[in-house]
C-alpha cells in the first residue's frame, strides 16, 4: 500500500503531464519519451551514430507517427514555449529520419515532409514559415539540426518547454564556442562567421538592429549580428568585437554529415 507522500507525488506528476501538450493524448498521442530514448542511443557529443540510429529507428518513427494525431489548430492553442519546442523537436527528428532512411552522407535538401492531422509541412516550411517568421527568435536557428558538419549540433535530449529559454541560450553559446563554425577573435584583421549569420542575417535586425548605430564598414544586418555576438560571446570575443577593426568573411556550409560510424 503506497504511503501518502507517494500518492501526492503521483497525483502531481499526473496533473503536470496531463497539462503538457507533449504528453496530451486523446489522452497522450505524442510519444516524446520515444524520441528521448532514440536520441540517448543514437547521439553522442553532437554526432549521429548510423548503427545505433538504424537499430533504434522504430523509436524515432513512433515519435513522428504520433505527431500525425495533432492538428494545426490544437498546436496553436498551446503556449508559445510549447509550440516552439514542438516544432524544434519535429524539425530535428524529421531531419534525422531523412538522413537515416536515405542513408545520406551529405545533407543538401529540405524537402522531407512531416504529416500532421490536417496538413503537411516540409523541413523548409517548419524552419522558414513557422519558426523564423512565426516566432521571430533568432536563437532558434542554433537549435535546428540541419545536418551540416559545421552546423548546429543535435542535442541528445528533446527540447523542453519549461527550460526552452535556457536551452536556446546554451545552443547559441555552444555554437559560438566551436572553432570550426566561427573564428573570433582572429590574428588577422578579419573574423570568419558561420554561414548561418550570412544566410539569416535579417533575422537579427528585430532584436539587435539599430539605424542609430550604423557603421560605415558594416551593413545594418552585420551590425545586428555583431550586437548579437557581443551579447553571447565570451570576454575575449566581446573585447575584440567592440574594436570594430576587422573585415567580416563567412564560412561556407559543409554539407557532410557529422556521422560517428
Amino acid at each position: 500500500m503506497p504511503n501518502l507522500k507517494t500518492l501526492i507525488y503521483t497525483l502531481i506528476f499526473i496533473l503536470i503531464t496531463s497539462m503538457n501538450p507533449l504528453y496530451a493524448q486523446k489522452g497522450s498521442p505524442v510519444h516524446i519519451n520515444h524520441y528521448n530514448q532514440f536520441l540517448g542511443k543514437a547521439v553522442k557529443e553532437g554526432g549521429l551514430s548510423q548503427k545505433q540510429a538504424k537499430t533504434s529507428f522504430y523509436l524515432l518513427d513512433n515519435f513522428l507517427v504520433s505527431l500525425e494525431s495533432v492538428s494545426e489548430t490544437e498546436i496553436e492553442s498551446w503556449s508559445r514555449e510549447n509550440q516552439i519546442v514542438f516544432w524544434i523537436n519535429a524539425f530535428n527528428a524529421l531531419k534525422v529520419k531523412q538522413i537515416i532512411s536515405k542513408d545520406l552522407k551529405e545533407s543538401t535538401t529540405m524537402d522531407e515532409v512531416l504529416s500532421l492531422k490536417n496538413k503537411k509541412y516540409s523541413l523548409q516550411d517548419i524552419r522558414d514559415t513557422i519558426l523564423r517568421k512565426g516566432f521571430r527568435d533568432e536563437r532558434i536557428m542554433f537549435a535546428l539540426f540541419d545536418g551540416a558538419m559545421n552546423g548546429p549540433v543535435l542535442k541528445n535530449t528533446a527540447y523542453e518547454a519549461e527550460n526552452i529559454d535556457e536551452e536556446l541560450n546554451q545552443a547559441v553559446i555552444l555554437f559560438l564556442k566551436e572553432g570550426s563554425k566561427n573564428k573570433i577573435p582572429s590574428a588577422k584583421k578579419e573574423i570568419a562567421l558561420s554561414y548561418l549569420f550570412e544566410d539569416f542575417a535579417e533575422d537579427f535586425i528585430l532584436n539587435y538592429g539599430s539605424y542609430e548605430n550604423l557603421h560605415k564598414k558594416y551593413s545594418i544586418e552585420e551590425m545586428a549580428v555583431l550586437s548579437f555576438l557581443v551579447q553571447y560571446g565570451d570576454e575575449e570575443t566581446v573585447l575584440f568585437l567592440k574594436e570594430k577593426k576587422y573585415k567580416i568573411i563567412y564560412l561556407k556550409r559543409n554539407p557532410k554529415i557529422r556521422l560517428l560510424d
